[in-house]
């Protein structure tokens, strides 16, 4: 065997074990991306879903004001009223 016979062996060797090589690396970069497509499903599917707690949080909180808020505001001119008639019954 003389030199060039040995270099072609180890060229051809190399050759292989770079095709296998980038084999596996391309596997790995497929799984790679199908594990980072499901993650950006995920972020997009909790996104999604905080979007609607806070319309809902919303909702629910201008529904209460709408309807808490004009009785708080009788109360409190109740209140003034029976204030005003205290301090109007103490002066005499």
């Amino acid at each position: 065997m003389d030199t060039v016979e040995i270099l072609t062996i180890i060229l051809l060797i190399s050759a292989s074990a770079l095709f296998v090589l980038s084999g596996k690396l391309t596997h790995i970069t497929d799984e790679a991306e199908s594990q980072l497509q499901i993650s950006k499903s995920i972020v997009s599917d909790i996104r999604d879903r905080t979007d609607k707690i806070l319309n809902m949080e919303t909702k629910i909180r201008n529904s209460v004001e709408d309807t808490v808020m004009p009785i708080v505001k009788n109360i409190n001119a109740v209140g003034v009223g029976v204030g005003a008639f205290w301090r109007k019954l103490r002066n005499k």
